[in-house]
């Protein structure tokens, strides 16, 4: 066969096979019902765009899925449940704490993206403070996810709503029970969605109730008259304080069932109140109808300037309540600090360019000229030293700083510093705790500055360093770290105790500062931060008498203020109070909790009582088990109850109790081996106690024998014996876990480090200030890890010591 033969045939043979094939295929599709492919979702819209948890959601669109498991949703990443489904149609339950975010749909792996669903978290009333009351007490609502807009958080006492007192917190909000407060749950409605706390019960008041019951016409323009019905109004106008979303208006007329007022000029859109003798019902809410005049906008003064300058924008038809003023930087919305109807002071926000400035009213929008944002980067040129250990001063040169303390982030290698002192161009900090070798960072209004250099961190030397002294010697005083970072000393004996001021510790300067002078001079008080960054003071004595005046300070006055006095121990004819013998603790409610003590030995340490920061008022707790209680122990455990160890008189019970804020009730605990008073305990970070040194009645000595106590089994271990047995000593938990104790012994051991990982006490050492031992100092956890120690009294002469050191670990 020649080639062109053998080409012929080939090309019939594939032909053939060509055929086959075909004919197999028409063959198999004839059989087969072959799917086409997938069509990817749709979404179309979702109904509601916005709610809380467990709502439905509506979901339409296209190529979903009728069997319920095919079909997948998701809020901003999160898993819901389909409840139903049609090819065009998905209804899903919004997952808790889901967040606002996408709506994601995926079908058989095929996935699409939707609109943007607004998530409300519900809030949640874990508990309120008072329980009960008349109309215009203010209760305090603990709890969580509510608004830190104080306007946006709707608090009804029986149904009839109070006015929330700003500024509020997502944890806490402040509220007055209104005058037609009715007793019922109280709740908190936010964005629509309802928490329901506990129930609030209104006590009388001498005063008449007033309520509104109707508003007419509930709608208009300013200058509208409305009329208000109700009951009890003062028939004297200008006895009924009126207001619109806040504003005051004019009340013509007057009646105990009837006012007539007229809608505000620069009213806006809420409720409508009546407040008369100082109480305050709210009504329902009048809606403006748009007649606003568009606010103009002439010239900015200045015309340029930096992100955080004030600038004062000049025009027409602005409104006089800052608030109802909208301010925009190119699109950037600032903060509106004063107003009048033709001057608004603004605040040049984070984020703005160089653009127009726009003012909105109600929904009328002026926009005026230009306004030139110049850059104010920080820059850093050097900063000295260039190394060094944590806690460490800093002081960083360079521009753009500032001035405002808070406004400026500084980082070391991405950990975040204290800001210590600021000016335009320097910065003062110190080396944070966890620190690493690196470049220094300055944020300030969202502009990053970086260091040219890296700061070297050090491992830098152990043990006790000097730092500034007391300007007055002290013994049995009180160390509390601010929220700033600085110390407040506060009372204590000394030379000068009798007019002794305070003093202020600043770590970033290592100078003692004078401040306030307590009204009740004091010793072997206590201290307690409070949430509102003011400082308690209970308790002590003042030389043979008790200190039962309570005294609060504020660091934004440098003022003491008394705030109610401790509750009375003792009979009519013999009345007592807490003596410089007594313990307290803050608990984790804010309230603090005092034990035991007495005027000096008297029979009263069987007594406890809690003291209630928002009201200054003490209340008695049940009466302690196993008799008096004095120079004790008390300690806040995670479970929120507080062990009381430790006892004096000689008595041999060496029961230890635990306190119960939830019951107001007292219950025994494990026994301790040995009676013991004067020791320090310290929660170590595994939960468990640390009961350290102290006195023992039996064997009539001072101990360095140290115990455990589990609260999960309720008993005490022993663990590692100090190397100096010690009595009127401090101690503190350090950033690692360990425990420091520094005082308490006549000898050159002056201060021990225990480990609870060893149940060792491996680090000692002596104080080169102070070679004779010290009582009774003080010592305090400063933010960059180290400690400060301050005062005591000197074993070698009994005087009181102005000294002060660092401890670093």
């Amino acid at each position: 066969m020649n080639s062109n033969a053998s080409y012929s045939a080939s090309r019939f043979f594939f032909w053939m096979i060509f055929v086959g094939v075909g004919l197999l295929w028409i063959s198999c599709a004839d059989v087969f019902d072959l799917p086409g492919p997938s069509k990817a979702p749709r979404i179309i819209s979702i109904s509601p765009d916005s709610g809380g948890a467990a709502m439905r959601v509506l979901i339409s669109g296209r190529n979903f899925s009728k069997t319920l498991g095919e079909n997948g949703v998701k809020f901003n990443e999160i898993d819901a449940v389909v409840v139903a489904a049609l090819d065009t149609q998905l209804v899903a339950l919004v997952p808790a704490h889901a967040g606002t975010g996408i709506i994601r749909v995926t079908v058989n792996k095929l996935a699409v993206e939707g609109p943007v669903f607004t998530f409300f978290e519900t809030p949640i009333v874990d508990r309120i403070s008072p329980m009960e009351g008349k109309p215009g007490t203010v209760v305090t609502i603990y709890g969580k996810y509510f608004d830190t807009n104080a306007t946006n958080n709707i608090v009804r006492f029986g149904g009839k709503i109070g006015t929330v007192i700003p500024p509020a917190k997502d944890s806490v909000l402040t509220v007055t029970v209104p005058a037609d407060a009715v007793t019922g749950l109280l709740t908190v409605t936010i964005s629509g969605i309802v928490g329901v706390g506990p129930q609030f019960v209104v006590l009388p008041s001498n005063t008449p109730v007033h309520s509104i019951t109707g508003i007419t016409p509930n709608n208009g323009q300013a200058g509208t008259v409305v009329t208000i019905t109700g009951v009890n109004f003062d028939p004297t106008p200008t006895n009924n304080i009126v207001q619109f979303n806040g504003l005051a208006a004019e009340v013509i007329s007057a009646s105990a069932t009837t006012l007539t007022v007229v809608a505000p000029i620069q009213g806006t859109t809420g409720l409508v109140s009546v407040t008369i003798n100082n109480l305050t019902a709210n009504g329902s809410i009048f809606t403006y109808v748009d007649n606003a005049l568009t606010p103009t906008i002439a010239n900015y003064d200045p015309n340029l300037g930096y992100v955080g300058d004030i600038v004062a924008i000049v025009g027409t038809n602005f409104s006089a309540v800052p608030a109802s003023n909208t301010v925009k930087f190119n699109g950037v919305t600032a903060v509106v600090s004063q107003a009048s109807t033709t001057l608004l002071q603004v605040t040049v926000p984070i984020g703005a360019t160089t653009g127009t400035v726009s003012v909105t009213v109600g929904t009328k929008t002026g926009t005026g000229p230009i306004f030139n944002v110049l850059d104010n980067s920080p820059t850093i040129t050097s900063f000295t030293p260039t190394s060094g250990p944590v806690g460490t001063a800093v002081t960083i040169t360079g521009t753009n700083f500032g001035t405002d303390p808070a406004a400026a982030v500084i980082m070391f290698n991405g950990v975040l510093a204290s800001t210590q002192q600021i000016t335009p161009t320097s910065l003062i900090t110190v080396v944070p705790n966890g620190a690493t070798t690196g470049k220094i960072t300055v944020t300030v209004y969202g502009k990053t500055g970086t260091s040219p250099l890296v700061f070297t961190v050090t491992s830098g030397q152990s043990g006790l360093a000097m730092t500034g002294g007391l300007s007055y010697p002290r013994s049995g005083h009180t160390a509390t770290l601010l929220p700033n970072g600085k110390v407040l000393i506060a009372g204590g004996s000394g030379p000068n105790a009798t007019f002794m001021p305070c003093e202020i510790y600043d770590p970033a300067t290592g100078v003692f500062s004078v401040t306030g002078t307590l009204n009740t001079t004091r010793g072997e008080h206590n201290a307690f931060l409070l949430s509102n960054g003011k400082v308690l003071v209970i308790g002590g004595h003042q030389g043979t008498t008790t200190a039962n005046i309570c005294e609060v300070y504020d660091p934004a006055t440098e003022q003491w203020t008394e705030a109610g006095s401790m509750a009375n121990l003792g009979l009519p004819a013999n009345p007592t109070y807490r003596f410089g013998s007594g313990r307290a603790v803050i608990l984790a409610d804010g309230r603090v909790l005092a034990t035991g003590g007495g005027n000096a030995f008297l029979a009263n340490g069987f007594k406890a009582e809690i003291y209630d920061p928002t009201t200054a008022v003490s209340t008695l707790t049940d009466v302690m088990p196993d008799g008096d209680r004095v120079f004790h122990t008390n300690t806040l455990l995670n479970n929120g109850k507080v062990l009381l160890a430790g006892e004096d008189h000689g008595n041999d019970a060496n029961n230890t109790l635990l306190f119960d804020p939830a019951t107001n009730a007292w219950t025994t605990t494990g026994k301790l081996a040995l009676n013991r008073t004067y020791a320090t305990a310290t929660l170590l970070a595994d939960g468990k106690v640390l009961l350290a040194g102290g006195y023992e009645y039996i064997n009539s000595a001072t101990t360095a024998i140290c115990t455990l106590y589990d609260p999960a089994s309720g008993t005490w271990t022993n663990t590692g014996t100090m190397v100096r047995a010690r009595l009127n000593f401090a101690s503190v938990r350090l950033p690692d876990g360990k425990v420091l104790v520094v005082g308490g012994s006549k000898s050159d051991i002056d201060y021990e480090v225990y480990d609870p990982a060893l149940g060792t006490w491996p680090i000692s050492g002596a104080s080169t200030n102070i070679p004779n031992g010290r009582a009774n100092p003080t010592l305090t956890l400063l933010p960059n890890g180290q400690v400060l120690i301050v005062g005591g009294t000197n074993y070698n002469n009994g005087s009181a010591i102005p000294l002060c050191e660092l401890y670093t670990p």
